[in-house]
C-alpha cells in the first residue's frame, strides 16, 4: 500500500542568523551540506567558509559553531556518529575534522585524502565511518577514536558515494570509473 505525502506535516527551517565571523569573503554564508543528528535535535550545516554550525531544530537558533583553528577549505560532507555525540566533517582539501558535539572541541583533525571528501557514511553495526574521496579511494575510520582502519582502492575515477547495508556487512561505492 502506498501512502501519499502530506506536506502539512513538514516543518521547514527558513532562516538562521549567523555571526559575521563565519561569513565568506563577500559577506555571505554559503551553506554547502546538511545533516541531522540521530535524535533530530541538531541540524549540522557545513559552510563554504570552512566552519560548521549546529542549529537547534526546534528553536532555529544557532547553538554551536565549529571553526577550525587554521584556515579551512569549504565543508562538503557531514556525518554524526550513532549517538550524535561526535560529528565528522569533510573538506574540499581532503581534511577530516572530528568534533565533540557537547563540548565543541576539535577531537581530531587529519588530512585523510589527497583530494575532496565526497561523502561520509556511518555503520552503527560495524562502528565505522566510510569516507569517499575524489582521490579514487575510500577510507574506513573507527567511530570511537577516529583512527584509520583501512584504505580501499579500486576505483579508476572519483569515488562519489558510499553506503552500508543495514547490518553493516556490505559496503557499496559509486564512482566515475572509466
Amino acid at each position: 500500500t502506498r501512502q501519499s505525502f502530506d506536506k502539512s506535516d513538514l516543518q521547514i527551517l527558513s532562516r538562521i542568523n549567523y555571526p559575521n565571523e563565519i561569513a565568506t569573503g563577500d559577506g555571505t554564508w554559503q551553506e554547502n551540506v546538511l545533516a541531522f543528528s540521530p535524535d533530530d535535535r541538531y541540524l549540522a550545516i557545513g559552510l563554504a567558509s570552512g566552519g560548521t554550525s549546529l542549529v537547534d531544530w526546534q528553536s532555529a537558533e544557532l547553538e554551536k559553531l565549529f571553526l577550525p583553528a587554521a584556515q579551512s577549505s569549504p565543508v562538503v560532507s557531514l556525518c554524526f556518529d550513532r549517538e550524535g555525540t561526535k560529528l565528522l566533517v569533510g573538506h574540499t582539501d581532503g581534511m577530516l575534522n572530528a568534533w565533540d558535539v557537547s563540548t565543541s572541541v576539535l577531537y581530531k583533525a587529519v588530512r585523510q585524502h589527497r583530494d575532496e571528501i565526497r561523502r561520509i557514511k556511518h555503520s552503527t553495526e560495524k562502528h565505522l565511518f566510510a569516507v569517499a574521496s575524489r582521490d579514487n579511494s575510500i577510507s574506513l575510520i573507527s567511530d570511537d577514536e577516529f583512527e584509520l582502519v583501512d584504505i580501499l582502492l579500486g576505483h579508476s575515477g572519483i569515488c562519489q558515494d558510499v553506503a552500508f547495508s543495514a547490518d553493516g556487512k556490505l559496503l557499496a561505492s559509486a564512482g566515475q570509473d572509466y
